[in-house]
């Protein structure tokens, strides 16, 4: 790094750090966060060649330590006062600032990069996608600078830096934007006012998921040595062997049948995605019929036996479940009329814990039937039943799939899968606004620290519902849980853009717990486990 100093008008900025690996346009990024002045008004003085140019890179300028440069551009004009009162999230009632809480940092917005704050924000909280970044070293047949890879080292250095910091010192995350839009340039959009356009959070979130598939590969054997501490993910259904599909890889099997030849023999396939999009269909208010709604579908295609189109009911179940399921509400629609993609604000609610024992294919259905068996029956001291899972410090490995249900799946792929069925909910991305071209995102994340620490200060005692953290840009602060519940939509306010769901081992405690008082009511402390049937 080389610091150099930069005088604006009466305004001089000394120790500017700059890194002569990156080009003219990250210096001008980190220009813009001191002085407020768009990128693309900023014109830099001092240097050899001329003015600084947006594709050179800094190491060919012959920068020195404390050189002076001069910068020229004018600022935005002030925005006037709006009509009706701001509330910031700082403002909220029972909303304690991060700072004195010793919260996490939060991310300067660089222009329109909240929906990328949010998301880094969200992938910071999965322990398995910072220790896979710790882990990852650069291939001999790759190189440090090839856009994908740069965007990983980059990732990597903003979630660390994120690590060190605290609330009382906002991160920057300059190289990490520049390289992100360098390897994503439709990122990069430029607004009708010349500064960077707002971008869909979702897109985003899938654009570095999408990144880590193709980088953060995972060992070919469940043998070989990886520091990522989890096994290989699905082997067919479109799911490989990377740390994006062993987290986040869905797995849905669906049959097709004709509506207008019930005699053609029905289609049976494997689709995988990475995400559970739920569209917001008539008669959904809550995120369990909205996913039960998206799973059933009618579709039009070629018919065999009549030789034309025809119409399909496709009718989908969960044959994987991850880790971690990420479901997005599909909010933004496209008006001819305005000629924008508009928001549907139809209010919809999720529940903190999320229960699709309902939706599996049965033979996936009968593996975490056995899960559960095997859990109750360790939690009484009674023998799991024949063919119950194993239960113990490979709780969530299983056994090979039943014979009635062939799978091409070895026992160490399926080592991550969530066999309880059930997950908690961690993080929710929210939108504030009308249109996706606008508007503004916010990540809110549950307090896991607080939620440790109120375990321990209460034990024995009555438990309290952990709080969460809101990510608000640089802005960081705690709110209560009840807070969460006013994010379901309807209005104006922050509204749930994404949810993000993870197993826990909270959710295999309380199926135990469960079963220690069924038998406790029997009299016996080995009394036969209660069904696992679904709330």
């Amino acid at each position: 790094m080389i610091k150099v100093n930069v005088k604006w008008g009466k305004a001089k900025f000394d120790n500017v750090e700059v890194d002569p690996s990156e080009p003219g346009l990250l210096l001008k990024t980190q220009l813009f966060a001191l002085t407020g002045v768009p990128v693309e008004r900023i014109k830099v003085m001092g240097l050899k060649g001329g003015p600084l140019k947006d594709d050179v890179p800094l190491a060919e300028l012959g920068l020195k330590p404390g050189q002076n440069l001069m910068m020229m551009g004018t600022a935005d004009a002030l925005a006037e006062p709006p009509a009706e009162k701001t509330t910031f999230i700082e403002d909220m009632p029972m909303a304690a600032t991060a700072e004195e809480l010793n919260a996490p940092a939060g991310l300067r917005n660089l222009g329109n990069t909240c929906y990328l704050n949010s998301s880094v924000q969200v992938m910071r909280a999965i322990p398995e996608v910072s220790s896979a970044l710790r882990a990852f070293r650069v291939p001999p047949s790759a190189s440090a600078s090839e856009p994908g890879t740069a965007l990983v080292l980059a990732q990597r250095e903003l979630l660390a830096e994120l690590d060190r910091s605290s609330s009382a010192r906002e991160v920057l995350p300059l190289r990490f934007v520049s390289t992100f839009r360098e390897h994503f340039p439709r990122f990069a959009e430029q607004a009708d006012n010349g500064g960077y356009a707002q971008q869909d959070a979702e897109e985003c979130w899938s654009a570095l998921v999408s990144n880590m598939a193709s980088r953060l590969r995972l060992p070919p054997t469940a043998g070989a040595h990886s520091n990522l501490e989890i096994g290989a993910t699905l082997a067919h259904g479109g799911l490989q062997d990377n740390l994006a599909d062993a987290l986040f890889g869905i797995e849905t099997t669906s049959t097709l049948t004709c509506d207008e030849a019930p005699d053609e023999p029905p289609i049976v396939q494997r689709e995988a995605q990475r995400r559970l999009a739920c569209h917001l269909k008539q008669g959904c208010a809550h995120l369990y019929n909205a996913i039960e709604l998206s799973l059933d579908e009618a579709v039009s295609k070629m018919s065999p036996s009549l030789g034309r189109e025809a119409n399909y009911t496709k009718r989908s179940r969960l044959s994987r479940l991850p880790p971690y399921l990420p479901v997005q509400f599909v909010r933004f629609a496209w008006r001819a009329d305005s000629q924008k993609r508009c928001k549907v604000l139809k209010e919809v609610s999720f529940p903190d814990q999320l229960d699709l024992r309902n939706l599996l294919t049965p033979q996936l259905a009968k593996r975490v039937h056995a899960h559960w068996r095997a859990l109750e029956a360790d939690a009484v001291g009674a023998p799991a039943a024949d063919g119950d899972a194993p239960v113990g410090a490979n709780a969530m490995a299983v056994d090979a799939p039943a014979t009635d249900a062939p799978s091409e799946l070895p026992d160490a792929v399926r080592s991550r899968d969530n066999l309880t069925g059930r997950y908690e909910l961690f993080a929710v991305l929210t939108h504030e606004g009308r249109t996706a071209e606008g508007g503004h995102y916010v990540a809110w994340l549950r307090d896991d620290a607080e939620r440790s620490h109120a375990a321990q200060a209460g034990a024995g005692g009555k438990a309290t519902e952990p709080g969460w953290l809101v990510f608000d840009d640089e802005t960081v602060a705690r709110v209560p849980a009840d807070k969460i519940k006013k994010l379901h939509g309807g209005g104006d306010y922050h509204m749930a853009y994404m949810c993000f769901y993870r197993h826990s081992s909270r959710i295999d405690d309380e199926i135990k717990e469960s079963a220690r008082r069924s038998a406790g009511l029997a009299g016996k402390a080995g009394a036969k486990p209660a069904e696992a049937t679904p709330n």
